[in-house]
């Protein structure tokens, strides 16, 4: 312990993923092409227009109260969990479809997906 202490926090998780390799990893890399665009989503149209999926980055699905991609204890309202249950799997419908069942403003979508709860696709360019 009194060596581990002295790690970095790099060193650290590296650590933790050689004494546990089955259940914790902690390094992601994600490669693309240039260019990627990187989406605000401060445009309404553009939110209105995405296509949402729930993130498979929490524990405790299908509950109100979940823990995040972070192990962060997360409180769902009621029309949060529902906009959630109509994100998960889906691969079609607008969050403007999805906002004419479940009430709930663009700002809480926004606070859903700073939260990394919901992932966004921009709608498809004609």
């Amino acid at each position: 312990m009194e060596r581990a202490a002295t790690l970095t926090d790099r060193q650290r998780y590296r650590l933790i993923e050689l004494l546990d390799p089955e259940t914790i990893a902690h390094y992601e890399f994600f490669l693309a092409r240039p260019p990627l665009p990187r989406c605000d989503w401060s445009s309404d149209a553009a939110l209105l227009a995405a296509i949402p999926d729930r993130s498979p980055c929490m524990e405790g699905w299908d509950s109100r109260t979940l823990f995040n991609y972070d192990y962060q204890l997360v409180n769902l309202s009621e029309a949060e969990w529902q906009f959630l249950k109509a994100c998960d799997g889906n691969q079609t419908r607008t969050v403007g479809e999805i906002l004419q069942e479940v009430e709930l403003s663009l700002d809480t979508v926004r606070a859903l997906q700073q939260q990394q709860l919901i992932l966004l696709t921009p709608a498809p360019a004609y």
